[in-house]
């Protein structure tokens, strides 16, 4: 039962890729960055224009300069096409060659040289834990946190780094170290293990920073940590954040962040363009100086979100001694807090560019929904592939998984939001703004889920936040494949139903009514994930051309869009699918099997 699960079933031991991942994650010393030394062009395209601009853009851009360069480390850790790896080990040594020839190119690598480090003490975190596996999952914790700790093999380079290292997940945000005291081990097939990093004060550094570019600005305040005057308030708003009830603080703000590559989020990306070894966007300054203190003693710079906005008007209608009685309660709200931080689950033995594939297509529907007002409460996060056989992702913080809610609360799921946001003057005596949300997110999923026939939807893979979101995460098995017998058309459980108000309630209506919306939509933009899913085929997605073919698999696809059928067959079709998904009783046998492996574990 301990065995070691990848997507083609179990065994006892471990894939060696996995642990020979580590070896090819490149040693600080074996960094090429001198023009002198020569590579191999032979294996290049002819037509390498494209490698060029790539190259040229990561030069501008650190972040798809970092991104870029987890992308090529990924291909050439593939051992099953060796000119594959040719040509993506050419590719790499170009890349560090060309960057090398410059002060902020340098900086760069000197954040990818900090990374590769910390990657490599994440697999050894990972290698031990599995190695471990046959202990008790607290006796498994324990040892771990004990080699993070003083004279632990792990102390070095993951609890204590050498320098501010820049995130994978997120360049932007610089990390200190991680939190010993916090490490988990998850107890599934393949054990991931949670760290949680210490960042820094994005919002000390920034004022900081601003203060001494521009002396004679007004500070940058934190709203959170001051009483507001009745001139504040009129100009702030009842949330103090210059934004009704109903918004989203922009930027890094919010603890879920967007998919890669979809930037920081909402209105703060002017805000947030900031990142290693390079200077804000909207400074007006690009000198090497400034690059060289990204990573040097003082303080480096990351990006975070600011009230530039509504800060500049109403910072001007403060007096002195408000400004001044402000910025020491910010300074002792700041001296008691805990530090930022930022939790990150690392994964072994699965090849999570499956998991970034599927949360891209995840952020292009939730952007073709919203181009059309539908804001379904997705839930994207970030994820990263460092080689075929392990990666990481950002762990949304506050969400419990379905099995813990309705283990606490006797299936009740409408109790579990009662217990965080009541309202004993809403229907249900919970806020209508969490039913609402839990609504739209049940339904954005499910016709997600549906289409990209994802599997292995037991109740420890989705998981529920107290706001209302419902999301899934762990997508190893997809377009159809699936480790469990009979699975239904889409995962939702006579508790969600229940949750809603029940069947016979009009929220459950407007649950069907948002379902079909949304699937209607998906079916005018078919072309679209269709289109992703053929330039993927030559990736070595596992589930989408390795243990299945690819032209079946899009053929799959493009099959449950029913194009055949009129918006009113369509939307007939996909209601019938959902009242025999939830009234499923496969799924439901499936949850009480996987309980009982899990508790066999610990």
């Amino acid at each position: 039962m301990a065995g070691y699960r990848d997507r083609a079933g179990s065994r006892e031991s471990a894939p060696p890729a996995l642990w020979d991942a580590e070896e090819t994650l490149r040693r600080p010393e074996e960094h090429r960055y001198s023009m002198e030394m020569g590579y191999d062009e032979s294996f290049l395209p002819p037509n390498e224009t494209l490698c060029k601009m790539l190259i040229r853009r990561c030069e501008a851009s650190p972040e798809l300069a970092n991104f870029f360069y987890w992308y090529i480390h990924c291909e050439i850790s593939r051992k099953d096409s060796p000119s594959s790896r040719a040509l993506y080990s050419t590719i790499e040594q170009r890349f560090t060659v060309t960057l090398a020839t410059t002060k902020r190119g340098q900086h760069i690598l000197e954040g990818i040289r900090l990374q590769q480090t910390l990657v490599s003490k994440m697999l050894l975190a990972h290698k031990q834990a599995y190695a471990s596996r046959r202990l008790k999952t607290s006796k498994m914790i324990d040892q771990m946190r004990a080699q993070m700790r003083q004279g632990g093999t792990l102390h070095e380079g993951l609890t204590v780094m050498a320098a501010p290292t820049p995130m994978p997940l997120n360049p932007r945000v610089l990390i200190k170290g991680v939190n010993a005291d916090t490490a988990k081990i998850f107890t599934s097939n393949t054990w991931p293990v949670l760290f949680e990093f210490y960042v820094y004060d994005d919002e000390a550094r920034r004022g900081s920073q601003r203060q001494r570019r521009r002396p004679s600005a007004s500070p940058t305040l934190s709203t959170s940590s001051i009483s507001p005057s009745p001139s504040m308030t009129k100009l702030l708003g009842p949330n103090g954040n210059g934004m009704d009830s109903t918004e989203k603080p922009p930027g890094n703000a919010s603890s879920t962040l967007v998919p890669l590559g979809m930037g920081g989020g909402g209105g703060g990306r002017e805000n947030t363009r900031l990142s290693l070894g390079s200077t804000s966007a909207h400074s007006g300054s690009d000198s090497d100086s400034d690059s060289d203190s990204a990573l040097g003693g003082n303080l480096p710079r990351v990006a975070s979100w600011s009230m530039e906005g509504v800060g500049k008007a109403f910072t001007e209608t403060l007096t002195l001694a408000e400004r001044t009685a402000a910025e020491s309660r910010t300074k002792i709200a700041r001296f008691f807090a805990p530090p930022p931080s930022r939790q990150i689950f690392f994964k072994g033995g699965d090849d999570m560019r499956q998991d970034q594939l599927v949360l891209q297509i995840i952020g292009l529907v939730d952007q073709l929904w919203k181009r059309v007002n539908l804001d379904l409460k997705l839930t994207p996060f970030r994820v990263l592939s460092v080689t075929v056989d392990a990666g990481m992702a950002e762990f949304v913080s506050n969400s419990k998984t379905m099995t813990a809610v309705m283990d606490k609360h006797n299936k009740d799921i409408l109790s579990f939001f009662r217990e965080h946001h009541p309202d004993e003057s809403a229907e249900y005596g919970v806020d209508p703004e969490v039913i609402d949300t839990f609504i739209k997110s049940c339904a954005g999923y499910c016709v997600i889920t549906f289409i990209l026939g994802i599997g292995d939807r037991h109740l420890e893979n989705i998981m529920l936040k107290p706001t209302g979101h419902l999301w899934h995460l762990d997508f190893g098995f997809i377009f159809g494949r699936d480790p469990k017998p009979w699975p239904a058309p889409m995962r939702i459980t006579k508790e969600m139903v229940e949750g809603m108000g029940g069947p016979a309630s009009h929220n459950y209506k407007r649950f069907q009514r948002f379902a079909v919306q949304a699937f209607l939509i998906l079916r005018k933009n078919c072309h679209m994930i269709l289109n992703l899913l053929t330039l993927m085929v030559d990736a070595g997605i596992p589930d989408l051309s390795k243990f299945q073919d690819s032209t079946t698999v899009i053929c799959k696809v493009q099959e449950k869009f029913r194009l055949d059928l009129s918006d009113e067959q369509a939307e007939a079709y996909f209601l019938q699918l959902v009242e025999v998904s939830w009234n499923a009783v496969a799924p439901v046998l499936a949850d009480m099997a996987h309980r009982v492996a899990m508790a066999l574990k610990q």
